[in-house]
Order: C-alpha cells, then structure tokens, then sequence
C-alpha cells in the first residue's frame, strides 16, 4: 500500500503535527461526519491523494480519507478554512504547460465539494495563510518568482497579486 518513502514521509509529519499539537495545548474539535469529536486533526504528507483523520493524544489513525484523483490532476499541500469547515488542497493540471488550482474539501460532508483551476500556470504554491474572518474563503500563496497572490476559493477567482 505504501512504499517505504512514503511510510517515512508521512511518519515524520505525524510526528511533527502531533509535537505541535500536544505543546500548543490544542483542545479545538472537529467536525467529522456530523459529529464533534475531541483530540482530532487533520493529517497530510503535502502529495498525493490521501490524507488521514488522527487522534493526537492516542496517535490513532481514526480515518483514511481519498481524494477524489485522475491521471491528469495531482495534490499538493493543505490549508484549513478561517471558519475550519474546510480543507483547501493546492492542485496542478497536466504538463506541459499546468494550470494552478485548488480542491475544496467539505469537512461536514466528508467529501470533495470542487475542484478548479486558476488562470496561473505557475506549478504549485505555497499557501501562506487561510485566516480573515472577513472572507472567508481567501487565502494567499506564494509561488516563487512569480509573486503572492490573495485568492478566493469559494468564488473560485485571484483577486491580486499582493
């Protein structure tokens, strides 16, 4: 099912999250399946289509959770909303020349609510932040040597180039 890299890569981020959890005293709950559970958070490698629903004062995997993935999309980095009902995915298109995008995942609903893609063809970026109550669905990225972009994942455009 994994192959040894992918078994350390995704090891090593467990282990970091779950550190930062147990220092930051984080008591937050997290809406799964309608429920409100205690001590769960969110865990992804930064690739790849599966990410993992974990109890962090048990280190138990509660969940396995995939994406939705095809031959021409791939998934990188995870970003929770301000209002933390969803889980924002970077996404490429298909080379050679790929499109940025972006996977929206409904955490109440336990499923991918969309998936698209922006008029940048930069590759990948690096979400910075996902945290103004005022918009909800804006987050900033970063793509090296091209700039941070504030982006609205919920209107589905790029707002500015900051």
């Amino acid at each position: 099912m994994f192959n040894l890299y992918s078994k350390i890569s995704f090891l090593s981020t467990l282990i970091i999250l779950l550190l930062i959890a147990s220092f930051s005293g984080c008591k937050d709950h997290i809406t799964n399946n309608g429920k409100t559970t205690e001590n769960k958070m969110y865990v992804y490698s930064n690739s790849g289509n599966t990410f993992y629903l974990v109890d962090y004062k048990t280190y138990e995997v509660v969940k396995e959770i995939q994406l939705p993935m095809s031959d021409t999309v791939s998934y990188d980095g995870m970003q929770i909303s301000t209002n933390r009902d969803y889980l924002l995915f970077g996404a490429q298109g298909q080379f050679p020349d790929p499109p940025s995008g972006f996977a929206v995942y409904n955490i109440d609903k336990d499923r991918l609510k969309n998936l698209f893609f922006t008029n940048l063809n930069y590759g990948i970026g690096y979400f910075i932040a996902a945290e103004n109550r005022a918009e909800s669905g804006l987050i900033y990225v970063h793509w090296r040597d091209y700039g941070t972009y504030s982006i609205d994942v919920f209107e589905q455009k790029v707002k500015e180039l900051i």
